[in-house]
């Protein structure tokens, strides 16, 4: 089976935390490994987001990256819209010169929707698509979140014209189902995954682990969508403990980071707060383990893949109850689940209660470890792949 992916403005191999690169590049990258090695040929085609980067990239033998010249590499959203009949010639230029035929299309996120619902029709073949997130669940739970009407007006149409829609939980069902008017015969749940040998706790004494000490990871990029003040607050009410958060990721909107640290120092947190940029992804097990507790107090996640590895690194978690996060964060068991996302007493307590309590805190991180590895890629990613193959076309002829 040959696999043709769109990802318009997500490149598996960029640096995660720049922009708005973030887990839907980094479940790209993954989600091509584990299809290639159960024999399926995949050719992604994204745009160009460095001008160093090649025009080709092999991940695996049997998967690539293809980096097509469309527009200037760094562009918003609405750019990139009025470039897609570009994007769908240069695809096709491509693969008319190569000779290269393909058996279905999986598209990721809107605006590749769109070119999908194109290529499906000149190609003749199915298409799978994966929002990963959508406008009218964020701005339900983030109101002053304004996305286009030409988004909201493609999501509908990517809907109504997918043959099939993968999703990350039952929550993402059941919207695309309220708010979308999709059809649930289209809709098929899939997992992430993770790699639980690379993501791994390191084994500590519980006799050496202090009371009354923290160390609070966030992975993430940076914008008020993601409820960092909620951190940044809760610090603030912990004065009395020894206390740190480090926070990993870049801007998305311009001046998050110095936000942030106006308001750490008008809360008097500065000395427990450190904004660390972008991290490089190869880095992340061994920072996961050298913390205590990631904390997530995001307005809107549809899955939350940051979370899942440090679950797996046998951290606790303390998150916010919203989108999918409810599926991997097991609340009272693999650590709290909070409502709503802004409520930074109840976070502040949760994190007091895990940094008195050692035995509590080594429990939820051997119940995270577990749990995070039945979301395994040598478990779930089996699925992924039957999902993909279910629907090409030598599946259905």
């Amino acid at each position: 089976m040959r696999l043709a992916v769109i990802s318009v403005h997500g490149c598996p191999v960029r640096q995660i935390g720049l922009g708005s690169a973030g887990g839907m590049n980094v479940f790209l990258l993954e989600s091509m490994k584990i299809m290639s090695k159960f024999g399926v040929k995949v050719d992604l085609f994204t745009r160009y987001h460095d001008d160093n980067d090649p025009d080709i990239i092999n991940i695996t033998e049997n998967a690539r990256v293809i980096h097509l010249k469309i527009g200037k590499n760094e562009l918003s959203q609405e750019k990139i819209y009025d470039l897609l009949p570009d994007f769908v010639q240069e695809i096709k230029n491509f693969t008319e010169n190569n000779n290269l035929t393909y058996d279905l299309l999986s598209t990721h996120y809107w605006l590749s929707g769109l070119v999908g619902n194109i290529l499906k029709k000149d190609w003749d073949i199915n298409h799978v698509s994966m929002f990963h997130t959508l406008s009218l669940l964020k701005q339900k739970e983030f109101p002053t979140m304004l996305h286009s009407i030409e988004r909201k007006k493609s999501e509908f149409k990517i809907v109504k014209e997918s043959d099939r829609i993968l999703v990350w939980s039952e929550h993402e069902k059941k919207s695309l189902l309220e708010y979308y008017d999709a059809k649930s015969s289209a809709i098929k749940i899939v997992s992430p995954g993770i790699n639980s040998d690379l993501f791994h706790p390191e084994i500590r004494e519980q006799k050496k682990i202090k009371k009354d000490v923290l160390k609070i990871i966030y992975v993430g990029r940076l914008e008020p969508l993601k409820g960092l003040v909620t951190i940044i607050k809760s610090l603030s009410e912990l004065n009395d403990l020894d206390i740190s958060a480090n926070i990993f990721g870049g801007d998305v909107v311009i001046g998050e980071t110095q936000r942030l640290i106006n308001l750490s120092s008008d809360l008097g947190v500065t000395d427990k707060i450190n904004f660390h940029g972008p991290v490089i992804r190869e880095l992340l097990p061994d920072l996961y383990r050298k913390h205590d507790l990631l904390v997530m107090p995001s307005f809107y996640e549809s899955f939350g893949l940051s979370i899942l590895e440090a679950q797996s690194s046998g951290l606790p978690v303390i998150a916010s109850n919203v989108g999918g996060i409810s599926t991997i964060v097991k609340d009272n068991v693999t650590g709290y689940l909070i409502s709503p996302p802004n409520n930074y007493l109840l976070f502040s307590k949760k994190i007091r209660l895990l940094a008195n309590d050692v035995s509590l805190r080594m429990k939820f991180g051997i119940n995270a470890r577990n749990h995070a590895k039945l979301f395994d890629w040598n478990l779930v990613g089996k699925d992924l792949v039957y999902a993909h193959k279910f629907m090409s076309r030598k599946h259905l002829l």
